[in-house]
């Protein structure tokens, strides 16, 4: 009886502190970088030649077909593996990210080519999705193809032999089509650690009757 009781109030101390730093921690820096980025004006050539390097920087712009392609014609992408894995005693299907590939791109701008010079930037919304078998096991890809319009959120490094950035998020679509999407995963994190948290409580509180 005490061993189930010590049980479930640690079972639900865990619920409750993971729906704390769900519900709560990841809305909170979900908000930050929204209200970074919605302050961040969008540039255009011109502006982007008055600002000084190490200046945040948000582009909208088109991916040059001087891009390399790193898988079919994707110049960057996902790659995630379909698994089978064993949940309250049911299997099911859930897809796993197997591989990120974020090499440097080149976007045009106003008809002139600006590279993107890091290889470490994180995805934003990703299109293009389609399904694949590479050694016999289903995979999904999704990513960027050549002439994509995508919005990046970066650094500016150099604006004097062509325009050079350090990118912190290269996402198809717009700056409005990337706020949307954080808005949608804000509200999802809120919702998953209320869930979180109120489920840790029910077990807390079953713990105490025990």
């Amino acid at each position: 009886m005490r061993s189930g009781k010590i049980f479930l109030l640690l079972i639900g101390f865990i619920f409750l502190i993971a729906g704390l730093i769900v519900g709560l921690g990841v809305p909170w820096f979900i908000s930050q970088d929204s209200a970074r980025v919605l302050a961040l004006p969008v540039s255009d050539l011109a502006s982007l030649s008055q600002q000084e390097p190490g200046s945040e920087v948000v582009i909208e712009a088109r991916i040059s077909p001087e891009s390399k392609k790193q898988f079919d014609d994707y110049v960057a992408y996902r790659q995630e593996r379909q698994e089978r894995v064993r949940r309250d005693g049911r299997y099911r299907t859930e897809w796993r990210t197997e591989l990120t590939v974020t090499p440097p791109l080149k976007v045009e701008l106003e008809n002139e080519t600006i590279q993107i010079r890091n290889d470490t930037y994180n995805f934003g919304e990703l299109q293009n999705q389609r399904e694949v078998r590479i050694n016999n096991e289903l995979h999904r890809i999704s990513g960027i193809r050549h002439n994509d319009s995508v919005v990046v959120i970066g650094k500016l490094r150099s604006n004097n032999d062509g325009i050079v950035i350090d990118a912190d998020v290269v996402s198809v679509g717009t700056k409005s089509d990337y706020l949307d999407s954080q808005n949608e995963a804000w509200w999802i994190m809120v919702i998953l650690g209320w869930l979180f948290i109120i489920v840790g409580s029910l077990l807390i509180w079953l713990g105490f009757r025990r």
